[in-house]
């Protein structure tokens, strides 16, 4: 057999041996994965994250800092929520209720959508002046509502709201 023919096998072997072990590489967690969107009454509630250790880069100033602040998400049924931001010195909430809804991503997570939120990793006075639209991925499982969390999937500091206490 040739050097060339040799190395046509070696070559067809080692692609055909790559391609079974990417096949073979573990599944998503399923946890992060739904067969159907939670339901609002589901997801209805406080939902709370701390600033405790992420710092801050304000857009508007330029200033970097870190807050012992706590922010809550409250979640209505009738689709509104509100939202509020407590660095403890002055809470900040909304005047208006703003509008969210939950969805089901052609990527088989679960998102809840915030409409206008007050995205304070941009920093206060900048969130404040400018809102945008949030999508938080829903993680955990369905079958376990205490379990849940809703996860900023663009940071890299773990921003994850989670039930806040009654």
């Amino acid at each position: 057999m040739s050097s060339n023919a040799s190395a046509g096998w070696f070559f067809t072997i080692l692609v055909y041996c790559l391609g079974g072990l990417s096949s073979c590489a573990p599944p998503a967690p399923p946890d992060s994965r739904f067969e159907r969107a939670p339901q609002v009454s589901e997801l209805a509630g406080s939902w709370a994250t701390r600033y405790e250790s992420k710092v801050i880069e304000d857009k508007a100033t330029g200033k970097q800092y870190q807050l012992p602040a706590v922010e809550t998400i409250i979640l209505k049924e009738d689709g509104t929520y509100d939202q509020v931001f407590d660095d403890g010195k002055s809470p900040r909430s909304r005047s208006e209720p703003c509008q969210w809804r939950v969805r089901l991503g052609s990527d088989g997570k679960a998102y809840v959508s915030l409409l206008n939120m007050r995205y304070y990793l941009d920093g206060i006075e900048y969130a404040e002046a400018h809102p945008r639209n949030v999508d938080l991925i829903i993680e955990g499982s369905l079958s376990n509502l205490s379990s849940l969390a809703l996860c900023d999937p663009y940071v890299d500091i773990n921003l994850c709201y989670t039930r806040a206490n009654p």
